[in-house]
């Protein structure tokens, strides 16, 4: 009996030592935390960030995961890698906690108008104010015949660290988010929308698929040359008018509280729906005393996944 129950504890003791060696030697190692990181502002940067990028500040471990810190231009977020490096996530729920949810705020009512007034204010190199111009041109090209759609710019005052690197004025009164060379970029477009409008959306939309942040100021040309705008015209309205235009879309940004981009104003109400294309034209159809024959077209699904987020 005694020399069984020998047996027994070397068969146990051979398990034993044969998963730690397993588990040690042969079972796939996880990544390192500096790996996940460096993996996870990769994916980050090539998927996630358009005109900006991320840099990795801190890996910690939590709860079995690593905890990434990054800076992305002069503000700060976390997220979540797991081990293997596969799934990347940008919430944490702690499920023995109650949940808090954000209420999205309460639609105003729209008041009606003969023409609405319909404002779109953005920043020309925050990825979700990209997004929200994407999804509102085939809004313009239907209702451009019975509305006018304005392009409009978020401008700052006093912002990050100042002139030259953000501000326009060596004042600090006419500043952009992603830095000086996307309110330079806000004014060329500005200058074309007011000077060859018809060529506005196809350079906006150029601009926010071939050029970043950095390479704008080389790379707006090739694209203006492309979609037919004229370069001299812009430079000459660039270099005349930009801080007159940056002092308009500043009082523009105070008399409707506007601080993020994308903010459509419909008639001087903030517009809190959802972002798509037949969202964005029910909205604004909403806004006219009587509709127009235009209204009737239906722009994609309804049931499509709404745009979201915003730069502030």
């Amino acid at each position: 009996m005694k020399k069984n129950s020998l047996n027994f504890l070397l068969v146990g003791l051979l398990l034993v030592v044969a998963g730690i060696f397993y588990f040690r030697f042969w079972q796939k190692p996880g990544l390192s935390p500096q790996q996940a990181g460096d993996k996870a502002i990769d994916y980050i940067n090539k998927n996630l960030v358009k005109g900006a990028s991320a840099s990795l500040m801190n890996v910690s471990e939590e709860a079995g995961v690593y905890k990434i810190h990054f800076k992305i231009q002069d503000r700060e977020w976390d997220a979540y890698v797991s081990k293997d490096g596969k799934i990347l996530f940008d919430r944490w729920i702690e499920m023995d906690k109650e949940p808090q949810t954000a209420q999205q705020p309460q639609q105003k009512e729209i008041p009606k108008s003969e023409k609405p007034e319909v404002k779109l204010f953005v920043m020309s190199f925050c990825p979700y104010g990209n997004q929200a111009e994407e999804i509102i041109k085939p809004v313009v090209d239907l209702l451009s015949g019975v509305v006018e759609i304005e392009p409009r710019y978020v401008i700052y005052e006093n912002y990050a660290s100042g002139y030259p690197a953000f501000c326009l004025d060596k004042e600090n009164k006419y500043c952009s988010m992603h830095g000086i060379n996307e309110l330079n970029q806000d004014i060329r477009e500005i200058c074309v929308y007011k000077n060859q409008k018809e060529k506005f959306w196809n350079f906006v939309l150029e601009v926010n698929k071939s050029c970043s942040v950095e390479n704008v100021e080389t790379c707006w040309r090739q694209t203006a040359g492309k979609v037919g705008v004229n370069i001299n015209a812009v430079l000459a309205c660039q270099r005349e008018n930009g801080q007159k235009y940056a002092a308009e879309e500043k009082e523009l940004n105070k008399k409707y509280n506007v601080s993020g981009s994308p903010t459509l104003v419909i008639n001087g109400v903030f517009y809190n729906g959802p972002r798509t294309p037949e969202d964005y034209k029910k909205a604004i159809c909403g806004a006219f005393e009587t509709q127009p024959k235009e209204c009737e077209t239906v722009l994609g699904s309804e049931t499509q996944a709404p745009a979201s987020g915003g730069c502030q």
